[in-house]
């Protein structure tokens, strides 16, 4: 009707207006948006869940809010994993307890809490297998088991190659190698013997002689031969 100034100052109230409720919009998302926030971090689902639904339908387009959303639809699942995780901690159940917080890692990657305990986990399952190699190797060694020996030492080695238990064990494994060489270099000799083969017994004998050059009975069998 051509009555620019009603027009001008009825558009001002209302943009003045609309403002005003932008803004208290906002303001409710950043409250609902926060209170979900600490729920989820206290790990309270359903308190959680009604403020991200208040949230989201204040801002159904907040990139933030629909992430969060993810994560607190995902906690009861979580939430399990963790218990499940605690009893297997209590049980002293390492493996069972890096399963669980393995699985609650993939639902919500970002418990830094988790990732510490699942690196601490696995560190122990690490000593508790490095443990048990060792152990294994010195009794094959005493068992006279140079195969098995070596197995345990290389399985021991892949997990912690420079620990001192390491050194220990590959020398026991070392002069039980000696002394099945020199166990299997009299047997040749004496077969010889036996024969009367005496050059092979000699030979024989000359290289036992090197891997113990103190051994008094080995000497006199290479005098001998």
């Amino acid at each position: 009707s051509g009555s620019y100034s009603e027009a001008t100052t009825a558009l001002a109230a209302v943009r003045e207006d609309a403002e005003t409720v932008l803004a208290e919009r906002d303001r409710a998302f950043g409250d609902a948006f926060a209170a979900a926030d600490a729920a989820f971090a206290e790990d309270n689902y359903d308190s959680a869940s009604l403020a991200i639904d208040r949230a989201l339908d204040l801002r159904p387009e907040s990139k933030p809010a629909a992430a969060l959303k993810i994560r607190i639809d995902a906690l009861p699942a979580l939430l399990k994993k963790i218990a499940a995780a605690a009893v297997a901690r209590v049980e002293n159940n390492l493996t069972a307890e890096a399963s669980h917080l393995a699985e609650a890692l993939n639902i919500d990657p970002a418990r830094m809490g988790l990732v510490q305990r699942a690196d601490e986990v696995r560190r122990l399952i690490g000593e508790e297998k490095f443990t048990r190699h060792i152990a294994d190797g010195l009794k094959r060694v005493d068992g006279r088991d140079l195969v098995a020996a070596r197995r345990s030492l290389a399985a021991a080695r892949a997990i912690y190659a420079g620990r001192t238990e390491i050194g220990v064990l590959d020398e026991k494994i070392a002069a039980l190698q000696v002394e099945l060489m020199i166990e299997r270099l009299i047997e040749t000799a004496r077969a010889a013997a036996q024969v009367d083969d005496w050059r092979a017994a000699e030979q024989a004998y000359v290289k036992a002689r090197r891997l113990t050059p103190a051994g008094r009975m080995i000497a006199d069998e290479l005098a001998r031969a």
